[in-house]
């Protein structure tokens, strides 16, 4: 009689054994005939041990190399047996798994991860040895079976990733395919109706499915399951090369969180509000985005084969719930290779991908250089980076999740790890183009970084610096070499190893940059001539010089406050600061470099009513006015619970003269808000008030550069009190308002003085679409003032707070825009229509001839009409013909003058002409609105917006009678719109697509 049948703990299987040398056997334990283990093959010189050899769960121990063993059952009396065998291959020492592509595959059994109840994510590090035929990364599926079941990420042949989930599979262009040179991130998220498919972190297709029926099949890693092949040999799909990091989920992941955790390995983080551990990842100390908890992570195999062998030949899962999986003919091993994260090892150039050359610790044929272009030619911006050499920043932009920038001191105690970021197709000067280095969420800054000329760093809004990083940035700017002219600079670093926006002091941040690549000392003494005169050696700066003004009443020049050199000055503010050579002109620079631990994170500084604070941008990157503006106001849209300053910012500009004497100073305050900006002009009574202007082509621009400080004002004139208020209280700045955007200049930094290359003016140009006309006053006496107005939608026509600039000065001969009786030298409105009329006010100190003319015309069309009128005479002056010009006596003009927008007479001759085919319109996806050229002025009654099933969805009621005309759209859902245009006897509609 036969014996029962045998139950060998994974029979007719391959085991590995890594990293120990002992495992225990398991066989049938049969009630008839008696079992014993036999050693059939050993490793030459190996001493294997079976503890006991009739005992069916007993011991094996041996040493490296591959071992067969067999265990027999037999009858009594030796007339019948049966007989199963186990090879056991140890491996001492070993880092992760190999599938051979041949019979290699984890088992986790049929009842694992089904999924079949709604959501759930899954992900894996996978590198391939071969592109041919069909491999299997994740399969929960009978490959024998046509029925709708189950799911399997697989890479189909050529190297495309697909999700095959039911019947239906997801793949991405196939002329993008996935090859044999690096690792790949893949995941796939399903939603219970939608699956979306990623490659390192970039959706590459999703589609809308239904949840398929559940499977009986095993859960298998590394193939798919066959119920018509016990052994799987007949099965095309085990997957050839390297497999790590399998994590399932049930729940669908955002991108963000796959982004977040692509790059490391996961740990369990603080206690949640569930009792459950947050997930974390092991690089970055920071929880998962969402949060993300422990409990939601059903399966977690990292897939390193010294967990293996702590699981006795099985996977360890790190989850909750585990479910160890069975390893199946793995014999062989390699070095642990997927980037968790990207580790550099050498000096070199970022993007080089070389193995003799690269910084990575694995170049070309397992990593491209981290911020590559993934499979559908879209940047990775968020890897994680861990470096600790020497590295140039390469020909791009950089942005990463995370920089791990660590301490690495050479034997003379230099430091040898530092980022020199910087536009390699440009000289390696201060003037350097540069580049940008952004860090979405965490860095820790132990080692260098050398901003080189206009390369910036930034941080994402919550991300986070270090506080313990003990490294340092250089950043160079330049400013008038001059010592006797000002410049208005700010801090973008704080004393390094301090606490994170620190206190500091001058001589604790700034060196001499006139060698930018050996910033040196400075030498500073307090005599207020110290720099005036010819010196060589050491750059000398006077002390004298040096002052902030901090939240002092407005306009009060006795509240400037000295700091000198020793002072303590706080992240935000700014401070005063002549030049280093007197002998200098004007036009002359001098680089400087700030160095220490830069800035980073919200930045705040009280501001009362009625006072002023000299400010300044905290940070190694541009800041965008617009953002700074709407996060301190209320009004005109602004995020802000008050008006916390008057919209408004003042930037000095010292443009002339040589002298050391308030009353002979010759500069100005330029003007800046939501609306544009406007030059400086030297009007001040307590100067030199010769009316003299700046070039008049530095008009003060939206980005604020780095270093560059400026004041914020709580002054609002008592006649506008009624209309809205200012409050005082914080003045915030955010990592949200920081940007790259670089000044493009030859020969200085300051926020006016910009040369723009030709490409980089252009672009410039085209960053504002708005209309702006800027008119020019010069007075009897010479003085000037330009003034600004801009066409803005949303804008009133009253006073809108960030959008009307108010008039500072009180000078004898000026010229400026009247709002409620109050003066303004910028100010917003909604159109340009006919019916449009902007009061001026005109001073006049002595009778004399005085000129008002247009200064210059951005995004104003040809045939726009631009008058001056004159109330007393009744006429209009055409200015874009000519300049207007009269004589008047001393005094000030009120309700006399003002700008106009006639209909031009040739459009009034051919009104009657046009018709509905002479109106144009076209949609801007970007900016979401419907431009409506309307050349003959035809008036447009109503505006109403449809889907395509014939629904109204928007009404705008009249459009106002103009050539140009924006109607916001808003936004909307993917489809197919209709505009109708109703005129008083005909009508005209508009069909778009929103994608």
């Amino acid at each position: 009689t036969q014996p029962p049948a045998l139950t060998v703990a994974n029979a007719g299987a391959d085991q590995t054994r890594c990293g120990f040398t002992s495992t225990n056997l398991e066989a049938n334990t049969a009630t008839s005939g008696t079992g014993r283990w036999e050693i059939v093959y050993q490793p030459a010189g190996s001493t294997p041990i079976i503890d006991d050899p009739s005992n069916p769960t007993t011991q094996f121990t041996g040493t490296d190399g591959k071992y067969e063993l067999t265990w027999t059952i037999s009858n009594a009396d030796g007339s019948c047996y049966s007989e199963d065998k186990v090879v056991i291959n140890i491996i001492e020492d070993c880092n992760y798994l190999d599938f051979d592509g041949l019979d290699d595959y984890i088992d986790f059994g049929p009842e694992a991860y089904n999924f079949d109840t709604g959501s759930y994510s899954m992900e894996a590090w996978v590198k391939l040895k071969s592109t041919a035929g069909t491999r299997t990364v994740l399969s929960k599926k009978d490959y024998s079976s046509s029925l709708g079941e189950g799911y399997e990420l697989v890479i189909t042949s050529g190297g495309v990733p697909t999700f095959k989930i039911g019947g239906v599979s997801i793949f991405p262009n196939s002329s993008v395919p996935l090859n044999t040179q690096r690792w790949y991130h893949i995941a796939v998220t399903y939603d219970g109706t939608t699956a979306k498919l990623f490659v390192d972190g970039l959706q590459v297709n999703s589609l809308a499915v239904p949840n398929p029926k559940s499977s009986t099949a095993p859960f298998f890693i590394g193939a798919t399951y066959d119920s018509g092949s016990l052994r799987f040999t007949r099965t095309p799909s085990h997957f050839n090369g390297w497999i790590e990091e399998v994590r399932l989920w049930n729940k669908a992941l955002t991108p963000e969180q796959l982004r977040f955790m692509m790059n490391q390995r996961l740990e369990k983080g603080a206690v949640g509000a569930d009792g459950a551990s947050m997930v974390k990842g092991t690089e970055l100390p920071m929880e998962v985005p969402g949060p993300l908890s422990w409990n939601d992570l059903e399966g977690y195999y990292q897939l390193l084969a010294l967990e293996a062998a702590d699981g006795n030949g099985t996977t360890i899962d790190l989850s909750n719930d585990p479910v160890p999986g069975v390893l199946k003919n793995i014999t062989t091993f390699q070095e642990n290779t997927a980037p968790l994260p990207y580790v550099s090892k050498r000096d070199g150039n970022w993007r080089d991908i070389d193995p003799s050359s690269s910084p990575w610790k694995y170049a070309r044929g397992r990593w491209d250089a981290p911020n590559s272009l993934g499979i559908n030619q879209k940047s990775i911006d968020w890897n994680i980076v861990r470096t600790s050499h020497n590295i140039i920043s390469g020909n791009k932009n950089i942005t990463v999740l995370g920089l791990l920038s660590e301490e690495n001191l050479a034997a003379d105690g230099s430091l040898q790890s530092k980022i020199s970021v910087y536009n390699p197709n440009q000289a390696f000067t201060e003037y350097n183009g540069g580049h940008s280095l952004r860090v979405t969420h965490y860095l820790k800054l132990n080692g260098a970084i050398d901003l080189v000329g206009e390369s910036q760093l930034l941080q994402d809004e919550g991300s986070i610096l270090e506080e313990t990083s003990t490294g340092y940035i250089e950043r160079d700017q330049q400013g008038t070499a001059s010592s006797f002219n000002y410049n208005y600079w700010s801090s973008p670093v704080s004393p390094r190893g301090s606490a994170n926006n620190a206190d500091y002091t001058i001589a604790g941040v700034l060196r001499d940059g006139t060698d930018h690549t050996n910033p040196g000392p400075i030498d500073f003494n307090y005599q207020y001539h110290y720099a005036d005169w010819g010196y060589t050696g050491t750059k000398r700066i006077s002390t004298y010089w040096l002052y902030k003004y901090t939240n002092f009443k407005s306009n009060t020049y006795a509240e400037w406050l000295h700091v000198g050199q020793n002072g303590t000055i706080k992240a935000g503010e700014g401070f005063t600061m002549k030049g280093t050579s007197g002998s200098a002109s004007i036009q002359d620079r001098q680089n400087l470099t700030f160095i220490g631990k830069p800035n980073n994170g919200t930045i705040k500084h009280v501001v009362n009513v009625g006072n002023d604070y000299l400010v300044g941008n905290p940070y190694p990157s541009a800041i965008d006015s617009h953002k700074f503006i709407s996060d301190n106001i209320k009004d005109a849209g602004g995020n802000n619970s008050q008006n916390v300053f008057n919209g408004t910012l003042y930037f000095w500009d010292h443009f002339a003269g040589k002298t050391h004497y308030l009353q002979r100073y010759i500069g100005g305050y330029a003007t800046l808000n939501l609306s544009g900006g406007i030059e400086a002009i030297a009007n001040d009574e307590r100067i030199n008030a010769t009316g003299d202007r700046a070039d008049a082509s530095l008009n003060p621009k939206r980005y604020i550069p780095v270093g560059q400080a400026f004041y914020v004002s709580t002054q609002l004139n008592g006649a506008l009190a009624g209309l809205t208020t200012v409050e005082g209280g914080e003045i915030i700045f955010k990592n949200s308002q920081r940007v790259f955007e670089t000044e493009h200049q030859i020969d200085d930094e300051s926020i006016f003085k910009s040369k723009k290359e030709k490409e980089e003016a252009q672009k410039q140009a085209n960053e504002d679409k708005r209309a702006k006309i800027y008119l020019r006053y010069i007075s009897p006496e010479g003085f000037q003032r330009q003034i600004l107005v801009t066409r803005d939608s949303i804008t009133s026509t009253g006073f809108d707070l960030g959008y009307d600039a108010p008039l500072i000065e009180n000078i004898d001969e000026d010229m400026y825009w009247a709002i409620h009786d109050v003066g303004f030298v910028i100010q917003a409105v909604p159109d340009f229509n006919t019916d449009r009329e902007l009061p001026l006010i005109v001073k006049v100190h002595q009778e004399g001839e005085f000129s008002i003319k247009i200064d210059k015309l951005e995004n104003i069309p040809a045939d726009l009409e631009i008058h001056l009128k004159d109330s007393l005479s009744e006429t209009t002056y055409d200015l874009r013909k000519s300049d207007f010009k009269t004589v008047e006596p001393e005094g000030s003009i009120k309700g006399r003058f003002s700008l106009v927008f006639p209909r031009p007479e040739v459009e009034k001759e051919t009104a009657e002409k046009g018709n509905a085919e002479s109106i144009n319109s076209y949609y801007s996806s970007k900016e979401t609105k419907v431009t409506v050229e309307n050349p003959f002025l035809i008036p447009i009654q109503s505006a109403i917006l449809y889907n395509i099933n014939g629904q109204k969805l928007s009404e705008y009621g009249e459009v106002p009678v103009q050539q140009l005309y924006e109607i916001p759209i808003g936004e909307r859902a993917s489809g197919v719109y209709i505009l109708k245009l109703q005129m008083e006897e005909e009508s005209k509609s508009v069909k778009f697509v929103v994608d």
